[in-house]
């Protein structure tokens, strides 16, 4: 859990920092485990709204993230 609210704290501080992976849509790498968590930023509120194993196939969390954005 340490690793997770590190990548948190991250997404707190620099919220655009990620790069941009599908429209607005971000990626922060978890530390020591390969998964990541997707977030948009909105006005001034970052929304998390996936956690998913790095080897995914990306259609995966783009479908997400068009369902986050509408």
């Amino acid at each position: 859990m340490r690793a997770v609210a590190i990548a948190i704290d991250l997404i707190e501080r620099y919220p655009e920092s990620q790069p941009i992976l599908y429209r607005t849509v971000r990626r922060v790498l978890i530390p020591r485990f390969p998964y990541a968590l997707l977030y948009y930023c909105d006005d001034e509120v970052a929304v998390v709204f996936g956690c998913l194993h790095s080897a995914r196939d990306p259609g995966v969390w783009q479908k997400r993230s068009d369902v986050a954005l509408d």
